[in-house]
This record gives C-alpha cells, sequence and structure tokens, in this order.
C-alpha cells in the first residue's frame, strides 16, 4: 500500500469526515432538489409510458455514470501524482479515444508506487478534464457548467418565492399563484420578488458557509423531503379512492395519461435527465467522506434506487390524481381540501396544504448551495490548482460570492420551473452522461492499474455507445424545444 493510499481517510486539518448516511443525506439533497416538482406535469404531458421507460434507462445510466467518475478521480489522483514526479503520461487523441490504439502505440503509464485511490485533494471533474485533454477542454468544461447549475440554482430560488407568494400574503399584497398572472406590473410580481430578495439574503449566507457547516440543515431536509413527497403519494391515492377532485367534492372521473405524445417527449427528457443527475456536485462531497473507497459506491447504489422509487410515484400517481397538474406540482395543491368543499374543509386540509407547498420552498434551502459550491470549487481548482495550501484564505468567499447573482437575475424574470430545467437539461447531458463515458475511456487508456474503484463493465464499446445515445437525445431536445417555441 502506497504512502497516497494510507492517508488517503485522514481528516482534513483535523476537521472530522462525515460517515455514510451523512454522505447519502448530502447526495439525496443533489438529486431530489426541485427537478422533482416537474416530474407529474412532464408524466401528464409527454406520456406515462414513455417517460416510465425513459426513467428506467436514466436510473441505470446514473448508477453506471457514478461508478465511472469514482474510477476517473481515482486514476487522475495518481495520473497528476505521476506527473508532478517526473514521469511522462501522454493524453490520448480523439481519434485514439474512438478508434482505439494500434499494436504498435501504447500510452499507458503505470506506477508500482500508486494505486488509483481518492485522496484528500478534491479532483473535480473539470480538474479531471484538464489531466486528461488539457486546459483547453478544462475551460470549456466549466464554461458548460456554468449555466448548468446556475440554471439549477434559478430554479429553486423561483420554487422559493413562487409558493410563498401562493401561500403567505405579505401585507396589501395577497396571495397568488404567479402562474396565473402574466404582466410585470400585476402586484403578484411584487410578492414574488419580495419572497426572492429574502430567499437571496439566506442563501448568501449558507453559500458562502460552506459545505462542512450544513450536516443538520442538510440530514433534517432530507427526512423531511421524504415526508413531503409521501405525503403528495397518499394524498393523490386518497383522492383516487375518493374519485373526488384535489380542491372541491364534484365527482372525478380518473384517466391515466398519454401513454406518448411525440411533440413533448423532449421536455421529458430534459426534465428527467436534470433530476437524476448528481456527478457534477459529487467530488465536492466526497472530499469529506470517511472510508471512500466502500462508501461512495454504496451511496451510488443507494441514491439510485431511492431516486428512482420516488420519482415513478409522484410521476406516475399525481397526474392520474389531478388531471390538469401545475408545472409545479405541489400548486396544484394549494387548495387541497381531500374532495369536499372548500366551505367544509376539515382543518387538518388545511395543513396539509400548507406543509405540501411550503416545504419545498424551505427545501431548497439545501439544494441551492449544493449547486453554487461545486461551482466555486470548480473555478478555484481551475484558477489555484487542486492543493489546497495555494488557496488564499478568503478566496473561498469570494468565489462562492461571485456565483450568487446570476441565478437571481435569471429568476427574476423567469419564473416556470419546467422551462428553466428544460433548458439547463440540455447542459446537463454535455457535462455528464456524454463526458463521463468519454473521460473514462481516455483514463482507462492512460493508467489501467486495477483498484477498489474500478467500474464494472469496463468497455470502451458501452462507454463510446452512452455517450453517442445521449448526444442523439441532447440534439432532439434541442431540435424539439426550437420547433416548440
Amino acid at each position: 500500500m502506497s504512502i497516497l493510499e494510507m492517508t488517503a481517510d485522514v481528516s482534513i486539518e483535523g476537521v472530522k469526515k462525515f460517515g455514510l448516511v451523512t454522505g447519502y443525506f448530502f447526495s439525496i439533497n443533489i438529486v431530489v432538489g426541485a427537478g422533482f416538482l416537474a416530474l407529474p406535469y412532464s408524466f401528464s404531458t409527454s406520456g406515462w409510458l414513455i417517460s416510465l421507460i425513459f426513467m428506467i434507462f436514466m436510473a441505470l445510466q446514473n448508477y453506471y455514470l457514478g461508478m465511472q467518475l469514482l474510477e476517473i478521480m481515482s486514476r487522475a489522483e495518481i495520473i497528476s501524482r505521476m506527473r508532478e514526479e517526473g514521469i511522462k503520461v501522454d493524453r490520448p487523441t480523439w481519434k485514439q479515444i474512438i478508434l482505439g490504439i494500434s499494436p504498435q502505440e501504447t500510452l499507458i503509464a503505470n506506477s508500482p508506487n500508486y494505486r488509483p485511490t481518492i485522496s484528500n485533494r478534491r479532483f473535480d471533474i473539470s480538474e479531471c478534464v484538464r489531466i486528461l485533454f488539457g486546459s483547453k477542454w478544462s475551460r470549456f468544461y466549466i464554461l458548460m457548467l456554468i449555466p448548468y447549475l446556475q440554471g439549477a440554482q434559478a430554479g429553486y430560488a423561483t420554487v422559493f418565492a413562487s409558493s410563498f407568494a401562493s401561500n403567505v400574503p405579505l401585507g396589501s399584497l395577497g396571495k397568488c399563484n404567479i402562474y396565473d398572472h402574466s404582466s410585470y406590473s400585476d402586484s403578484c410580481y411584487a410578492n414574488y420578488w419580495i419572497y426572492l430578495m429574502i430567499y437571496c439574503l439566506f442563501m448568501t449566507y449558507l453559500t458562502i458557509r460552506g459545505l462542512r457547516e450544513q450536516k443538520w440543515i442538510q440530514s433534517s431536509l432530507t427526512i423531511m423531503r421524504f415526508c413531503i413527497i409521501s405525503l403528495v403519494v397518499f394524498a393523490s391515492i386518497g383522492l383516487l379512492a375518493a374519485e373526488k377532485q384535489v380542491d372541491d367534492d364534484d365527482h372525478e372521473s380518473f384517466k391515466m395519461p398519454p401513454l406518448a405524445t411525440m411533440s413533448k417527449l423532449g421536455n421529458m427528457a430534459s426534465v428527467i435527465l436534470f433530476t437524476f443527475l448528481f456527478q457534477v456536485q459529487f467530488p465536492s462531497i466526497s472530499e469529506f467522506m470517511k472510508c471512500r473507497s466502500r462508501n461512495l459506491k454504496k451511496i451510488i447504489v443507494l441514491v439510485t434506487v431511492t431516486s428512482f422509487v420516488l420519482y415513478a410515484l409522484i410521476g406516475m400517481i399525481v397526474p392520474i390524481a389531478i388531471h390538469d397538474v401545475e408545472g409545479e406540482c405541489t400548486l396544484s395543491f394549494r387548495e387541497y381540501s381531500a374532495g369536499a368543499s372548500q366551505s367544509d374543509r376539515e382543518w387538518w386540509t388545511y395543513l396539509i396544504a400548507y406543509m405540501i407547498v411550503l416545504f419545498p420552498a424551505i427545501d431548497v434551502f439545501s439544494s441551492f448551495p449544493l449547486m453554487g459550491l461545486p461551482l466555486s470549487d470548480n473555478l478555484m481548482t481551475l484558477y489555484y490548482g487542486v492543493d489546497s495550501k495555494n488557496i488564499p484564505n478568503n478566496a473561498h468567499y469570494y468565489f462562492r460570492a461571485a456565483c450568487l447573482f446570476f441565478p437571481f437575475f435569471i429568476a427574476f424574470f423567469i419564473y416556470d420551473i419546467s422551462l428553466i430545467y428544460n433548458w439547463v437539461g440540455l447542459f446537463g447531458f454535455i457535462l455528464q452522461p456524454i463526458a463521463i463515458p468519454i473521460m473514462h475511456i481516455a483514463v482507462r487508456l492512460m493508467n489501467d492499474t486495477p483498484s477498489n474503484y474500478d467500474a464494472p463493465f469496463p468497455s470502451k464499446y458501452l462507454s463510446l455507445a452512452i455517450a453517442g445515445l445521449n448526444t442523439v437525445i441532447m440534439l432532439f431536445i434541442l431540435i424539439s424545444s426550437i420547433i416548440g417555441n
């Protein structure tokens, strides 16, 4: 065992690291964020069968991409160490990645001193791209990363502001559903903007504070998230059993959404992709994990299974119970009466309505920093390198603060979460299901030392197939979005 491996799980500067449960909570808060709010609408408009099939595909792919990323990070570590020692490690060309290496060529550079591992040095995906392909491609990756993470944060901001505006009046500004208003001069926008500014103040504090200080916030909100999703599902099942509408006592003849609607498939694919992916943020979480070789793989499995079960339940059941489900599905429960008339509502229906509508607004307190921190980490890595000793004490605060402006600027003008995530998902394709398989091929061409971080079924052709298929899906989404607009 090398010195690098022996020190891989030592606490960073005496800071206590996270265990399996806390790491799982952090990861779940990335995956099961505000994205699930748009799933029922996507299932309703795109078709339940095609949506479910694509969701199964995304769950399996999400697991495999996570395993590939662990291997990439572990091999990037030793490739970087070898270069620091003066060992030459050549980068593969695109021709070698796609067509393979001839018998006369070899790029593999193994060292007996190192085995692939994930140490205390954080290797963000952009840094892995630099190691494998050079600085130019690393800068391009970060250029794609900015709209992806900042767009996701904008979506979280709209969830908070729209949820509170719909249920909590501000003085003379009554409660209102922002989705029912189209004019910026409308008083509903004033309500929305005030809550947006309140959210901005809280997120500025949590983002600048960093990840280690949010352990109990993240853990508590994960448990609450499970409770709210369960509440939405059971409330919908209750409506189905009673054959009642969500907000009055009229009889409702329920029916399944269409099997597939071709004109809406682009939006569905983009939303489902966004709701599953977490790989970009994973290096920032793994930096503070202990027993990485054992816990990181377990987290990927647990997150994949958990997210699929929750998404399948809410995506299938809610659009059957609520025909005209909102783009932000929890807003459909604003006047929830459990099938009674508004004049005969029980007190507990008010409680459920407030919990369902307002909790996602509180829940995005945990998700917003988990998007901002990886972006600031990637930017710092690009600027200072992977060695934390090179980073000035206050640099973290400056980079984190710089990642706060654009999400709120976007949310100030755009409140439609489905529209935001439709475009954000396009960048997600480039950053993860296209980039990671290509990186996996490249890193194996540069080093093939076996380790506990190796992904299953390490086939170049499988990686090319995943990257190629996702490229086709991304182009389909782009074309359908342009035509739809």
